[in-house]
């Protein structure tokens, strides 16, 4: 869970206490998050070329969220 991001602030407390105390822990900790960072880098996908380009050009007045930020108000849907 640690490694994943889904520990509890007990468990995140427990864990890096047992990480001060045992260089094995430690080893298996950075162990599985070196893992789970190269797990991620596996799983990315390369964004489409022209993705940038739609962005700066879109038409901002056509997103709700734009139109809110610009008026300073917030979109209905976030109140």
């Amino acid at each position: 869970m640690y490694a994943s991001g889904l520990a509890t602030e007990e468990e995140i407390q427990q864990v890096e206490a047992a990480m001060q105390y045992s260089g094995e822990v430690l080893s298996a900790v950075e162990s599985c998050l070196h893992d789970m960072e190269l797990y991620v880098l596996m799983q990315a996908v390369q964004p489409p070329p022209d993705l940038r380009t739609m962005v700066l050009n879109a038409d901002l007045d056509m997103i709700p969220a734009a139109k809110a930020a610009g008026s300073g108000q917030r979109p209905a849907d976030c109140n």
